[in-house]
């Protein structure tokens, strides 16, 4: 079997304050949780964003659980 990690790419404006990003997974789209995410890769757009690629730390098994979701949540801080 090969190993699956889902990923989320994260479009981020370069020098950009006072926005906290996190991600969450879910495996119905109801409840939700902190996911153990590892960074994979960060990409400069050339026009002052970057993007971000997280990976699940741990690889998702579709015989335990068929679906998996992933969120974005973004929360202004000052």
């Amino acid at each position: 079997m090969v190993d699956s990690y889902p990923v989320i790419d994260v479009f981020e404006l370069i020098g950009g304050l006072g926005v906290e990003t996190s991600i969450d997974v879910s495996p119905d789209l109801i409840s939700w949780a902190p996911a153990d995410v590892v960074l994979v890769s960060t990409t400069d757009q050339m026009d002052g964003t970057v993007v971000r690629r997280y990976r699940l730390a741990e690889a998702f098994d579709p015989a335990s659980s068929p679906r998996m979701f992933l969120r974005l949540s973004a929360v202004q801080t000052n």
